[in-house]
């Protein structure tokens, strides 16, 4: 098998979003072209749709680069996190966004970028000395605040650019991310989602 194959990572990107569920059809076409480890970090970008009562900014969702080798062992060799940058997105950049929802777009950092870049690198190092391991991209929100009463779900869908220059297509049709979590991590979640400083 080979390790990293762009079409087979790329489907993990999208199945492996936390905060998201089923792959439409052009998200699925949108991650096959994207070869996840020679696209420089800072030209990808996620839009994430929201409920109007959660307040999203900087370091609430972040982007994790990972390898496990995917024998017995599931042996960790590269494990990168880092935090995305938040800005309210305009009703123009997403076609077909809900008007009920607050939406988001989420970047890599420059600073960022090059820390991914760097993992991007190791990962390729590992595939040219010809090991297996099993890969994926994910996205995930990890923090916020409420502008109104707790949430009882949290309902999230994405979009993704995979060029500063392209338009942003639907990736993943809504899911809630609550349900998708462990027990102990839905409880920490909803424990960071305090009400909004006014």
């Amino acid at each position: 098998m080979k390790l990293f194959n762009s079409t087979p990572f790329a489907v993990l990107l999208a199945m492996g979003l936390t905060a998201c569920g089923a792959v439409t059809p052009a998200g699925f076409m949108a991650v096959s072209r994207l070869d996840p480890l020679t696209t420089p970090p800072g030209d990808i970008a996620f839009a994430l749709e929201v409920p109007q009562t959660l307040r999203l900014t900087d370091k609430d969702a972040e982007l994790r680069l990972r390898l496990i080798d995917d024998q017995d062992t599931a042996e960790v060799w590269v494990d990168e996190r880092v935090p995305l940058e938040i800005r309210p997105a305009s009703e123009t950049e997403l076609s077909g966004a809900r008007t009920d929802r607050a939406l988001y777009v989420a970047t890599v950092s420059e600073r960022d970028a090059e820390t991914l870049a760097a993992a991007q690198k190791q990962i390729l190092d590992i595939r040219a000395q010809g090991q297996r391991g099993r890969g994926s991209l994910s996205i995930q929100v990890v923090g916020g605040c409420l502008q109104g009463e707790s949430l009882d779900g949290l309902p999230v869908s994405t979009w993704l650019q995979t060029d500063p220059s392209a338009d942003f297509v639907p990736l993943t049709r809504e899911r809630d991310v609550f349900d998708s979590l462990e027990p102990t991590e839905r409880r920490a979640l909803q424990a960071r989602l305090e009400r909004c400083a006014s």
